[in-house]
């Protein structure tokens, strides 16, 4: 028997965000080559939804860590285009947020809503015009629809 992938870090001890491996792997803050632990652990049987203590995925933490290779793997490997945070953001508005037109790109490829609405009502164009990112303004608003309402 080897170590749980899928083990879930609690407080006290070494963090207090309740995530596992995966999610701390897909952000890769501090790993150049994040991808090969992504790879080595959905390899043995890490859950591609797999929530921390704010309902993230590990689709999240890639795309807010900008990481289009994590964030193709996991959609590879099932992972839901449309999870939602505890607070309703999807992984689109975690890409968008950070600028990431790769993780962007990647996500609407696999279906993610333009549209989508977090528990405040804020879509992902609130947050790229919120942001100031104005080239992701405009991809969104070509893919999007009428409705892709701006929240004040």
């Amino acid at each position: 028997a080897g170590a749980d992938v899928n083990e879930i870090e609690r407080p006290g001890e070494d963090d207090f965000f309740g995530r596992t491996a995966l999610h701390i792997a897909c952000g890769g803050a501090h790993v150049r080559f994040s991808w090969v632990a992504v790879d080595t652990l959905l390899e043995h049987g890490a859950h591609t939804e797999a929530r921390n203590y704010a309902q993230e995925t590990p689709l999240h933490c890639a795309a807010a860590g900008s990481k289009p290779r994590n964030v193709r793997r996991l959609l590879e490997s099932g992972a839901d285009v449309r999870a939602r945070s505890r607070r309703g953001n999807t992984p689109l508005h975690k890409a968008v947020a950070v600028n990431s037109r790769a993780c962007v790109d990647a996500l609407i490829a696999e279906g993610a809503d333009v549209n989508a609405s977090n528990e405040r009502g804020k879509t992902p164009l609130f947050f790229a015009i919120h942001y100031g990112k104005l080239d992701l303004a405009r991809l969104l608003l070509r893919i999007g629809d009428d409705r892709a309402v701006f929240h004040a």
